[in-house]
């Protein structure tokens, strides 16, 4: 009989599309995470444009958030964000389809995901920044 509750799989793909959403709301896309999180490729199309204008020129190029090993390399077309861990609140084990999947401690229950990797269609970007350019309005 299959047990219910959350996975570390599910965990996962859940942090994953909570970081993409995060991307340039939460998450600025200021000079610092540029240089820190994004490749070549992508840094060079953020960093023509302000960073108000960034969040609208990265939406509709990016691409669905995985998981990466600690190793994985910062591609020049992606953005790699690393996270650790992920923590998840539980009333009780029965949360968890296995528990021992999981590290819990008190009412909290962990499992690691050591990055996460957006891969940017840098085709798509760059003509959402040359149509952003295009307006004129480059200051900030």
């Amino acid at each position: 009989m299959e047990r219910k509750g959350l996975t570390t799989d599910q965990a996962i793909e859940q942090e994953c599309y909570s970081i993409g959403e995060a991307i340039g709301n939460c998450l600025e896309l200021n000079e610092d995470f540029i240089e820190r999180y994004c490749g070549e490729k992508v840094s060079a199309q953020l960093l023509r444009i302000p960073e108000r204008d960034r969040e609208y020129a990265i939406e509709g190029s990016i691409g669905e958030g995985e998981e990466c090993g600690s190793m994985c390399g910062l591609g020049e077309d992606s953005i790699v964000i690393p996270i650790g861990e992920i923590e998840v609140q539980i009333e009780s084990l029965e949360d968890l389809a296995d528990p021992e999947d999981w590290v819990i401690h008190g009412d909290c229950a962990y499992c690691t995901l050591d990055s996460i990797r957006f891969t940017i269609d840098i085709e798509t970007l760059t003509e959402a920044v040359d149509s952003i350019l295009d307006t004129g309005d480059d200051s900030e």
